[in-house]
């Protein structure tokens, strides 16, 4: 909720400033996503896990979506807020063990345009990310365990816009984030040998945007 609570504030003083400027225009974003994540030291207790008669997959990718506000200062730099959550899990089927590392995050960034008022507009994006883990670990359907942590992240995106009409467009980025938790807790808890989750992975997206 504080995570969609800061989009709602973008919203705000992005509609204050534009009444006030007159190249200024807000926009509104939706889009599908793809993601890779590394997992490095969770995935090595799944490889564990597997070598003893597990089948876990390994958690190296998710699919989502995603909203976001646009807000323009001019035809060349964006400012954009993103909430999109990341649905993360693995599991062993005949024994019912379920691992979930979902997390909730939002992104700022600042982007530049190159020249050029064409249907078509190409841009590099770049900003931090605030990401929070909400997961659990079940047996049988049942969760014997809460895995929380947050983290503050970096992103880069090659961003596109293609204009369908003049207030919808499709949009499409490609990058890479770094965001890891390094301190993942178990109930609350940090362990005495700390556990790191982490979400730094290729990143696409593709989406509509409505702007005015």
């Amino acid at each position: 909720m504080t995570h969609l609570r800061a989009i709602g504030f973008f919203f705000l003083v992005a509609g204050l400033v534009s009444s006030r400027v007159e190249a200024a225009t807000v926009g509104l974003e939706a889009f599908a996503s793809f993601s890779t994540h590394s997992m490095l030291a969770w995935n090595d207790d799944l490889e564990l896990a597997n070598a003893n008669g597990g089948r876990f997959e390994p958690l190296d990718h998710s699919f989502g979506y995603g909203v976001g506000g646009r807000f323009w200062f001019s035809h060349q730099w964006m400012m954009r807020v993103i909430w999109e959550p990341l649905f993360l899990e693995s599991s062993d089927p005949p024994t019912g063990r379920k691992l979930v590392f979902d997390a909730g995050t939002i992104q700022l960034d600042l982007a530049g345009f190159l020249p050029g008022r064409d249907r078509g507009r190409y841009g590099l994006g770049m900003g931090i990310g605030h990401y929070s883990l909400h997961g659990r670990r079940e047996y049988a359907g049942v969760q014997n365990a809460e895995l929380s942590g947050d983290t503050f992240g970096v992103q880069v995106q090659g961003l596109g816009e293609w204009a369908l009409n003049p207030t919808l467009s499709v949009t499409a980025a490609a990058g890479f984030r770094v965001a890891t938790i390094s301190d993942t807790q178990v109930n609350g808890v940090s362990p005495s040998s700390k556990l790191e989750t982490d979400y730094s992975g290729f990143i696409a997206r593709l989406g509509l945007l409505f702007a005015r």
